[in-house]
């Protein structure tokens, strides 16, 4: 059974699709989205996190980062 966030998302296929294009596309941008699509894919997060998670990865370089979740509805 799959939970309400993933609406029956593939994770595997998913994730294999993200790696993929990852490699097939050259330009900064575009590399810029599917590493953001892949943490939010791999933590469960928000786009609005994964990209304040990407920003500190790239200025700080750390592995493991502690983002401040939102919760609005």
């Amino acid at each position: 059974m799959h939970s309400r966030w993933d609406k029956g998302l593939d994770y595997e296929a998913t994730y294999t699709r993200l790696l993929n294009a990852l490699r097939r596309y050259e330009g900064r941008k575009l590399q810029c989205y599917v590493l953001i699509a892949l943490i939010e894919l791999r933590n469960g997060s928000r786009i609005s996190e994964a990209i304040r998670a990407f920003k500190e990865w790239i200025r700080t370089g750390r592995t493991e980062l502690y983002i401040l979740v939102s919760k609005n509805k």
